[in-house]
């Protein structure tokens, strides 16, 4: 499904329009404010790969910004460079912002890319060493999925 497409990479940066345009109608106000943008991924083309700290650096001032439709682009740019840091750091912070807006908890426990960073956690915690796991990303995890009311089994096991 779209799910798996985009763990795979297909479609990270395409076809999620019209749910970036219902994010952008819902964020009373924020209509593009510009930050951010096209030039945030600037270092992915000069071949290098990316840090870690680096893409933390990026989620966390997309967070800054207040807009869960930035935030969620941002993250989808960096999901396949990202370490288990990145993820629950991203889902930290997109939880967070959702955390006082029951509706808002209800679009993303359906929208595809938080599914596929979904996805993307439980692959990447199915592939680590369990004693490299750092005890802060699990809580992050958990404390994430609580948040927006989600029992995401496959996570959790």
């Amino acid at each position: 499904g779209a799910s798996s497409d985009m763990v795979e990479g297909k479609g990270a940066r395409t076809g999620h329009l019209a749910e970036q345009n219902q994010w952008k109608a819902d964020q009373h106000g924020q209509k593009g404010s510009g930050a951010g943008g096209k030039g945030q991924g600037s270092c992915g083309h000069q071949g290098q790969r990316i840090s870690h700290p680096w893409i933390n650096a990026q989620i966390i001032a997309s967070s800054d910004l207040g807009d869960m439709q930035q935030l969620l682009a941002t993250v989808m740019s960096h999901l396949q460079q990202m370490n288990l840091v990145n993820l629950s750091t991203a889902l930290h912070r997109i939880c967070k912002l959702s955390a006082c807006d029951q509706n808002m908890q209800a679009r993303l426990r359906h929208h595809s890319s938080f599914e596929a960073l979904l996805n993307t956690i439980c692959v990447v915690l199915s592939n680590s060493d369990p004693a490299e796991v750092q005890p802060q990303s699990i809580s992050n995890v958990v404390w994430s999925l609580a948040t927006v009311r989600l029992v995401h089994r496959p996570l959790l096991e």
